[in-house]
């Protein structure tokens, strides 16, 4: 079921860097920057908008044309009332690039929820795609992994949050915290997170049945700085979490599996050089080929 949407829509502060363009009569905010082929796609994760891709995109702009967007209900984007589920999304952002004027090819990133997305895209619009990189990135399979591989555990949920208190994510630039906190505070965000939450399950099992991608290079970048604690339990989820991710380099990548080993949950916060160089390595094979 899907959260009500309220009548209008709230400030959302300061102006776009980017520009709208309309997608199935919803504003969508887009920021392209750079030239070259393939252009790179940057997607952010459940909660994230724009901005936090900042560093990464200021370093790609030089070597190519690099856009970050807002998903419907995120920064500078207006809600929409479809689904938030991962199949939904991709098959808007395909309508988003289309409205942009951005044809590609493209190497699609994707952070965490991201990772379903972009995989997704890949699988349907597989023509318009040249390559991978899944950053820290959500596995089809979490619910089981996080359940110790018992596919008819119960044990493991997630809960659409009642009332979404909004974080600034480490390692922001500083400047650009205050705008994150105020788009983040829309009520648009908080109903676009409970309703991609509600969905989350159902995007996992999307992304599990449709499970092609193109024969494309494929990069897996993974966190690294979460060690053992006094936690056995937090200990757990993030053995499972490296686990998920070595699954997923196995599976999906023959390319070396990146540890961004000062990194938590954000490596292109964290570690952007890394990050970013990771792309660029990506870039310089497809030219090459």
């Amino acid at each position: 079921m899907l959260i009500a949407i309220p009548a209008g829509a709230s400030n959302p502060g300061p102006s776009a860097p980017g520009r709208l363009v309309e997608a199935n009569n919803v504003q969508v905010h887009i920021y392209c920057q750079g030239e070259g082929t393939p252009t790179i796609l940057l997607e952010a994760g459940l909660g994230g908008n724009s901005l936090e891709w900042s560093p990464v995109q200021h370093q790609l702009m030089n070597h190519t044309r690099v856009c970050s967007y807002d998903r419907p209900g995120y920064g500078w984007s207006e809600i929409s009332a479809t689904p938030r589920n991962a199949r939904t999304i991709s098959g808007e952002l395909k309508t988003i690039l289309d409205s942009a004027g951005e044809s590609g090819p493209f190497i699609l990133v994707g952070h965490s929820f991201g990772g379903h997305i972009v995989r997704l895209f890949a699988n349907e619009f597989a023509e318009s795609v040249s390559g991978i990189v899944l950053v820290d990135a959500s596995h089809e399979r979490l619910f089981e992994f996080l359940q110790g591989g018992s596919a008819s555990s119960t044990l493991v949920t997630i809960k659409a949050p009642q009332s979404y208190k909004p974080s600034v994510p480490g390692n922001l630039p500083s400047e650009l915290k205050p705008v994150f906190s105020r788009l983040s505070a829309r009520p648009e965000t908080q109903l676009t997170v409970q309703n991609e939450t509600f969905y989350f399950r159902r995007s996992a099992a999307e992304v599990n049945r449709f499970t092609k991608l193109p024969a494309v290079p494929v990069s897996v970048v993974s966190r690294g700085s979460e060690g053992q604690t006094n936690d056995p339990k937090s200990n757990s989820v993030s053995q499972n979490w490296m686990n998920m991710q070595r699954d997923l380099h196995a599976r999906l990548s023959d390319s070396e599996h990146v540890i961004a080993a000062n990194s938590g949950h954000y490596p292109h916060l964290d570690e952007p050089d890394l990050v970013s160089e990771t792309i660029q390595a990506m870039l310089r094979q497809i030219r090459e080929q």
